[in-house]
């Protein structure tokens, strides 16, 4: 018997991910955005690559702008939160920090620059990071996320793990380090990304394996260690997500859809609205706004 649909809980998370292609084609889904800044989320996640925090800044003010004038009475708008790291997990040699990719073995230079860019993020009015670890081995790890906490709030801090390059033993050990002391806080977001987009039943399968296998490891088995531990479902959010979760009884804090490696998200929301148009009047806009709702929550 399929798992009955679940309403998901508006007091949780959420954000979206632009990818990689969808940062070089911002113009031409710029709509579709200002949409979304009028959905109630909290981040939207970006690699910044082709240097577009400026066009997301003034995005954001677009969106507050017809908010104000339509009277929609929308009160949360969403914050900018940067991707850096390995963001493909099917090229895990290429290591993005804004509009720089390397694509050798990270050495000192890459560090110091790393380092450079972190620290002038906030000059830019990006609030928030996701750190993309990979298959970094726990010494440059260690390294590179001093610098991330050094320079974010905890709070708008989160590390992104995926099963196709790294192991559970791995993933554990790398929590442990970025986690730090018992008052510390954290989020995690677990992307399954066993296809990388090919099989979204497959992808949803191996997110909620992963949570599950990270939740007992530190929610439950050693819960006072790790008490402010956040665990979100990231990548291809499908139809099966949210019931599957019910069903397994795998608790979240959070929702994360699409992927800096893919543009799954965006494509979905292809069939929810005739665009241009429908940014002229308030009607059109609840509508489309329903529409995406209906279309990423699965009503």
């Amino acid at each position: 018997m399929a798992p009955k649909q679940t309403k998901f809980d508006i007091n949780r998370s959420v954000q979206f991910t632009l990818s990689l292609d969808n940062e070089k084609e911002i113009e031409e889904i710029r709509e579709k955005i200002i949409l979304l800044c009028l959905m109630g989320f909290d981040a939207i996640v970006f690699s910044n690559s082709f240097k577009n925090s400026d066009y997301l800044l003034q995005i954001i003010e677009d969106a507050k702008e017809l908010n104000s004038k339509l009277k929609l009475g929308i009160e949360k708008f969403p914050y900018l939160k940067i991707a850096v790291g390995i963001l493909d997990p099917l090229r895990p040699k290429n290591f993005y920090c804004m509009d720089q990719i390397s694509y050798n073995d990270i050495n000192t230079n890459l560090l110091i620059s790393f380092e450079n860019s972190i620290s002038s993020l906030s000059d830019k009015k990006i609030e928030g990071i996701r750190f993309h670890p990979g298959s970094l081995d726990l010494e440059l790890f260690d390294l590179m996320w001093k610098i991330i906490d050094d320079n974010f709030d905890r709070d708008f801090i989160s590390i992104h793990i995926d099963r196709v390059n790294q192991s559970n033993a791995h993933i554990v050990n790398l929590l442990k380090k970025a986690y730090g002391d018992k008052s510390s806080s954290l989020i995690v977001e677990v992307d399954g990304a066993s296809s990388v987009g090919n099989n979204s039943y497959n992808d949803t399968i191996q997110t909620l394996a992963t949570a599950d296998i990270l939740i007992k490891e530190f929610s439950k088995k050693n819960y006072k260690s790790y008490k402010n531990l956040q665990f979100y479902f990231s990548g291809e959010i499908s139809s099966k997500t949210l019931p599957l979760a019910n069903l397994c009884a795998v608790d979240f804090n959070g929702l994360s859809f699409g992927s800096c490696y893919n543009n799954i998200f965006f494509d979905k929301l292809k069939f929810a609205e005739n665009l241009p148009n429908s940014l002229t009047d308030r009607e059109s806009v609840s509508n489309s706004i329903e529409n995406y709702e209906s279309i990423l929550y699965y009503k």
